[in-house]
């Protein structure tokens, strides 16, 4: 069965930093419940919960984490330097030699 080429509206490019924050938001926030402790000696510290062996989420947590990954997953990208000063002064005004073989040209506020 042939594949039809997508079209061009529907093609979406996300070439800014959100991928790293979304990335670390989803697999490195911190989400683990801990509870207060008093030690052997008297001092208050903390240390993680656990039920059965597996760790305790914190739905406080898991409710702020999930609200950044909506936040930040529907904030405008933002353009690289380069990009900035390409879109500002134009194609033609920039002189560019930086290797990539491609480059997003905005035309009329839009991509």
């Amino acid at each position: 069965m042939p594949t039809s080429r997508p079209r061009r509206g529907d093609v979406q490019i996300d070439i800014t930093p959100r991928e790293y924050g979304l990335d670390y938001l989803a697999h490195s926030f911190p989400t683990q419940l801990f509870e207060p402790f008093t030690d052997g000696d008297g001092n208050l510290s903390s240390r993680p919960v656990y039920r059965d062996g597996q760790p305790v989420q914190c739905r406080v947590a898991v409710e702020r984490r999930d609200r950044l990954i909506e936040r930040l997953a529907s904030l405008a990208p933002v353009q690289g330097a380069l990009d900035q000063i390409v879109h500002r002064f134009g194609t033609d005004m920039v002189a560019e030699v930086t290797g990539r073989s491609r480059r997003i040209v905005r035309k009329a506020d839009r991509l």
